[in-house]
């Protein structure tokens, strides 16, 4: 092998390496980026399975409501409450829940929702 051969090869090893180790920091990334976004849907879903459970009648019109931070590892997760009249319903028989959860990572905001409609059984 010749010098010429060796340094050639030495080249296309460290291009190798380096295009590995850039995938650990983006990886790392994505998944810290993946479980924030897994939290804060579990989030919304539990809210709005809470409020989905209370009775039609305690369910006041308006919003957003701030409801109860929670923070893990380090990223606090916000939510907001929306309740609200379905158009082109009955507003004494159907209502629109709506949860709002945002958070921040690495200094961008993102968000999500869920919604669900509680109607109110006529007597």
């Amino acid at each position: 092998m010749t010098l010429m051969e060796t340094i050639a090869s030495c080249f296309v090893l460290c291009l190798v390496m380096l295009a590995v180790f850039n995938l650990f920091p983006s990886s790392m990334y994505a998944l810290k980026r993946g479980e924030c976004q897994i939290v804060a849907e579990q989030e919304a879903q539990t809210w709005v399975e809470i409020y989905r459970a209370e009775p039609f009648d305690t369910l006041p019109v308006g919003g957003p409501t701030n409801l109860a931070t929670r923070t893990v590892n380090a990223v606090v997760y916000r939510p907001e409450l929306t309740i609200f009249d379905v158009p082109g319903t009955r507003a004494d028989l159907v209502k629109g829940v709506r949860v709002r959860v945002s958070w921040t990572f690495q200094s961008v905001t993102r968000a999500v929702q869920r919604e669900v409609w509680v109607s109110k059984l006529k007597p």
